[in-house]
């Protein structure tokens, strides 16, 4: 049953080199840092907001199998893979047997969130994974106490906060974890093992230790400003209202509405939580908490989605069984409503919302498992023919330039974001400098730069006539193409 369970979630998730419609800007971005890594260039010359680690990865997989696309997405799908066999983990150190943890790698394989970023070389599912694995260890050594769990957990924590900082949410599971392990009850006191200071000290070590060489200690506040700071300055120009705040959390939500319900529903089930769900649920609500407070896109998301599928598992057969006990009671007349009867009730709720949307569940999966391509080819073809393989490229979709094999400087990688020119009074400053000084050959515009009209202002002022590749359908990219060597 193991086999054909993980068998299955690997055909799920299992990605091609299909350029899709509904492809997301981040991961030509990761694929171009991952490119000129393995060509050599050092950190120190990037204009660039994300930690290095995963960019690291995926030029570790291109030094081992080629610079591919598809060896970046088989890198995010290994990851991906044990992603789902730490949330199977997780559920099984709960108590719960192997059928449920069976079911909660099926959940996960079939999720439409986690299939679509399993699918591409982002770094929100490497993170999760990091982070449902430190939560593992930290569970084992809850439950049996030997310290090279501590240590295993800490290096996972260290790892999954420089893939995506905003896990640090569930640091707050952890150290409560720890806590609880070294806490007991003593003549009508709690007293606290000193031992806990070791344990803290360990994980924490392990977790800088794992961390450090991918972060810049030496230039603390300008490392800060990179990676803390410039999200601080996306989410201000992003969120502008109060719904703008809640919109990533609310499109996650509408991809996951059964789970949603039946994580809500098992925790009324599993009443009275125990200390290991209190934990959980904390890290829960507090990397959400963060989340609502960054730039609003439902893929960040992916973090909260493990532990929900934790808590839909763990509680389903009490579901099952309070839906019974209120069912039997309603027939009978005897005071339905007593008892555990809100467990009973959102167990309905859940499972009426999960027939409702299982046909939507069935044809998402489908698209995502065969999407429908994007073409691009004769934009990479041109770019091919047009510059040479040691120029420069500048554009607003950094897998173009990826795909026909040339680089965009590492000080222009941030201006991929067409958002970074508009939020950033400096930005187009900066912009014209990085063309200037590393004397781009080309800048290709598709959609996002055109709605900048300073930028485009400044490119027809500057250049002439752009070529334009493409017939504006849906099914292809269309792209302006400036050659900056014809003022």
């Amino acid at each position: 049953m193991a086999t054909a369970t993980i068998g299955f979630a690997v055909w799920c998730l299992l990605p091609s080199n299909v350029i899709a419609h509904d492809a997301d800007v981040d991961e030509g971005v990761y694929l171009m840092v991952g490119r000129l890594f393995h060509r050599g260039y050092e950190t120190h010359v990037f204009f660039f907001d994300q930690f290095w680690l995963f960019p690291k990865i995926i030029a570790a997989g291109f030094g081992l199998f080629g610079d591919s696309l598809i060896t970046a997405r088989l890198t995010v799908f290994v990851f991906s893979l044990l992603g789902l066999l730490g949330v199977a983990a997780l559920t099984y150190q709960l108590g719960a047997g192997s059928i449920a943890a069976m079911a909660a790698i099926l959940i996960g394989a079939l999720n439409p969130i986690y299939i679509r970023t399993s699918r591409m070389a982002l770094a929100d599912v490497p993170a999760a994974s990091c982070i449902v694995w430190a939560l593992v260890f930290i569970f084992v050594f809850h439950n049996r106490g030997a310290r090279i769990w501590l240590v295993l957990g800490g290096v996972c924590a260290g790892a999954s906060l420089v893939l995506k900082p905003f896990a640090v949410g569930f640091v707050v599971t952890m150290v409560t974890l720890l806590f609880c392990q070294r806490t007991h009850r003593e003549k009508e006191k709690w007293k606290i093992d000193q031992a806990i200071w070791t344990d803290l000290i360990i994980f924490t070590a392990m977790a800088i230790v794992a961390a450090a060489p991918f972060v810049d200690f030496r230039h603390p506040i300008q490392e800060y400003q990179r990676v803390i700071g410039f999200h601080w300055s996306e989410r201000d120009w992003l969120i502008k209202r109060v719904d703008d705040r809640w919109r990533g959390l609310l499109t996650f939500s509408k991809f996951n509405l059964p789970v949603v319900l039946f994580a809500i529903s098992g925790l009324f089930a599993l009443r009275p939580l125990s200390k290991l769900i209190i934990a959980l649920l904390i890290g829960e609500l507090v990397t959400t908490c963060i989340l609502l407070d960054m730039p609003p896109f439902a893929h960040h998301y992916v973090l909260i989605l493990p532990v929900l599928i934790v808590f839909s598992v763990l509680g389903f057969d009490r579901g099952i069984v309070a839906f019974k006990k209120f069912i039997s009671g309603f027939r009978r007349a005897q005071h339905p409503f007593s008892g555990n009867k809100w467990a009973a009730i959102l167990f309905a709720i859940a499972l009426f919302a999960s027939v409702i949307d299982l046909p939507w569940l069935i044809r998402y999966d489908w698209r995502e498992r065969w999407p429908r391509p994007l073409r691009v080819e004769p934009v990479v073809r041109h770019l091919e023919q047009a510059f040479g393989p040691d120029d420069y490229l500048i554009s607003d979709d950094a897998l173009l330039v990826y795909l026909a094999n040339r680089l965009i400087p590492p000080q222009a990688i941030n201006f991929v974001f067409d958002d970074v020119l508009r939020f950033d009074p400096t930005g187009l400053p900066r912009f014209e400098r990085a063309v200037r000084e590393d004397k781009v050959a080309g800048i290709i515009v598709t959609t996002r730069y055109a709605r900048d009209r300073r930028l485009m202002t400044w490119l027809a002022t500057n250049f002439s006539a752009p070529t334009e590749i493409g017939t504006y359908r849906r099914d292809e990219v269309t792209a302006r193409i400036y050659n900056t060597n014809k003022p």
